[in-house]
């Protein structure tokens, strides 16, 4: 009879627990012990992908043994995220890894979308290191339309580019099925005819902003308004004045809801072998963005404590040497807002400071974003550049001056007010109708981002005749402020997460190697001979009596 009724418990158990397993499964209860949750979904995930009706095919080409850990890791990383999201999409989420490292023309259409990274391989100390390409990347398929997407971007090591893939996995995979369900894409549009940074200039941001965006070249010299279909129109670097005709067309976009990135160098300023004066480049902007609320000043802002280096190569043929330069202010402390979310470093470049004006307009809302450390100065004109002088250390008068921060970016929404509001529009030799769009006053909500530093995405010509690459954060710089102007406001939310990867200390590690492995293998066999001593003294006593 005892033993029907252990079979019966024991029947019940697994019973209970199969019940169990169900219902997690089925109502997805998990239990998130994380402080920032990040294995939590956000409802605007759980509803994007719950609302999916045919099934998203995903392909992640991130199938290898021969990985190192943390790629790995972040391979990983992926199989639980898509999981999660097939909990609550059942089969509407499937995925396949793949190892592309067998199929050559599979590699070459990766390469062909840009689809491609490399990391060093060096099995141990006494090995050379050796370059090997993989394909950090996934293709996805839904109803027939097919779009490829990078999942770790940007320059820098490969371990900091897997943290920041890692905590963009919510984002970036929200971000495909939301591609696929769009007919198409938001259209970014550069301003040419200006002296505007070309193309060529921009292939880091290009290649980035077109996994997301449709990117083209606008010119308005002829007097043709800016389709309504543009998102967002990005002014790079104008060199040249603008003709009132431009501006109303740009003001008249904004007026209807148009989004403006402005990266303004208000002074041409470069470092040169001999005396170099900087000097205005009279754009003719001011009227536009004093009615707009604020002021690029004609200055270049020098910093202290944080700043950018340039290498030099001394004389004597020795090994080039990287010398701080206080024009180059580096950003290192960021506000809670969309644009600067998740980054660590800006780097500017000859940047100018901004002011903001008419700061009680109820319609406009102002938040600095990009600001320099307490240790800074804007120096106004007469300004002579050259390296010998960037690199003197600033007299005794000189560091008093040297006491406040410096806005160099400011992110403005709001209603903003038309600059040809009781004006006649304006005509010129090139457009010489009158403007087709009907004339609006006050705008509807736009928003814009004003950086005083047009190199802030710049490739610069190498003197072997490459790019020099661009700082990561100064691409998801204008990333973010892409996704804060074209997004809804859930995926804004989702670019904002933040998820905290708490590394090993590989130093420690090293130095307690031995210890750790002693600790880790004898310990746990310890424990277990201790307690089969504790069991058997207990059994002992138990049944001697």
């Amino acid at each position: 009879m005892r033993k029907i009724a252990l079979s019966t418990s024991t029947l019940i158990i697994v019973v209970i627990l199969f019940l169990l397993n169900i219902l997690i499964y089925r109502f997805v209860l998990r239990l998130d012990l994380t402080r920032e949750k990040r294995f939590t979904l956000s409802q605007s995930t759980k509803k994007l992908v719950s609302s999916l009706k045919d099934p998203v095919y995903f392909k992640i080409y991130l199938e290898s043994k021969n990985f190192p850990t943390d790629i790995q890791h972040y391979r990983n990383s992926i199989k639980y995220h898509l999981d999660v999201l097939k909990a609550y999409a059942g089969s509407n989420i499937q995925y396949q890894f793949i190892d592309p490292s067998e199929n050559k023309d599979l590699q070459m259409r990766l390469a062909k979308e840009n689809m491609i990274d490399s990391y060093i391989d060096q099995k141990d100390e006494l090995s050379a290191p050796t370059p090997v390409n993989f394909f950090p990347a996934v293709s996805a398929t839904y109803r027939g339309k097919e779009v490829f997407y990078k999942l770790v971007k940007g320059q820098g090591k490969r371990s900091e580019k897997m943290l920041v893939a890692e905590q963009n996995l919510e984002y970036d995979f929200s971000a495909i099925i939301k591609m696929l369900q769009n007919e198409s894409k938001p259209q970014v549009a550069f301003l040419r005819g200006q002296g505007e940074l070309e193309f060529k200039y921009l292939q880091e941001i290009k290649n980035m902003l077109r996994e997301n965006y449709d990117v083209g070249e606008i010119d308005l010299r002829t007097g043709n308004p800016i389709p309504l279909t543009v998102n967002t129109l990005v002014v790079m670097k104008p060199q040249y004045k603008f003709s009132e005709r431009v501006k109303y067309e740009i003001d008249q976009y904004l007026m209807n809801g148009g989004n403006v990135i402005w990266c303004i160098d208000p002074v041409a300023a470069d470092f040169s072998n001999n005396d170099s004066l900087a000097f205005s480049l009279n754009l003719n902007l001011k009227d536009m963005f004093l009615k707009y609320g604020f002021r690029i000043n004609e200055n270049l802002v020098q910093d202290l404590r944080s700043c950018g280096k340039i290498l030099l190569t001394p004389r004597n043929g020795t090994e080039p040497t990287a010398v701080p330069v206080t024009y180059y202010p580096k950003i290192v402390l960021f506000p809670n807002h969309p644009t600067v979310a998740n980054l660590t470093v800006v780097n500017t470049f000859f940047a100018s400071s901004i002011d903001t004006v008419n700061n009680n307009d109820p319609d406009i809302r102002k938040t600095p974003v990009l600001v320099t450390s307490p240790y800074s100065r804007a120096k106004g004109q007469p300004i002579i550049i050259t390296i010998q002088k960037a690199l003197q250390p600033p007299t005794p008068d000189e560091l008093k001056q040297f006491t406040t921060s410096k806005i160099i970016g400011l992110a403005l929404e709001g209603k903003f007010t038309s600059v040809f509001e009781n004006r006649q529009p304006p005509l010129d030799s090139l457009a010489k109708n009158p403007p087709k769009m009907p004339f609006k006053p006050k705008g509807s909500y736009a928003r814009m981002l004003v950086i005083g530093d047009g190199d802030i995405v710049l490739n610069k010509p190498m003197p072997n005749g490459s790019m020099q690459p661009v700082p990561r954060d100064n691409l998801m710089l204008i990333k973010n402020t892409l996704d804060w102007m074209t997004l809804d406001e859930d995926m804004i939310a989702l670019r904002g997460k933040v998820v905290r990867v708490r590394l090993l200390d590989t130093a420690k590690i090293k130095k307690d190697k031995v210890s750790v492995q002693i600790t880790n293998v004898l310990l746990p066999v310890f424990f277990v001979v201790i307690l089969g001593i504790i069991y058997y003294q207990i059994r002992k006593k138990r049944f001697t009596h």
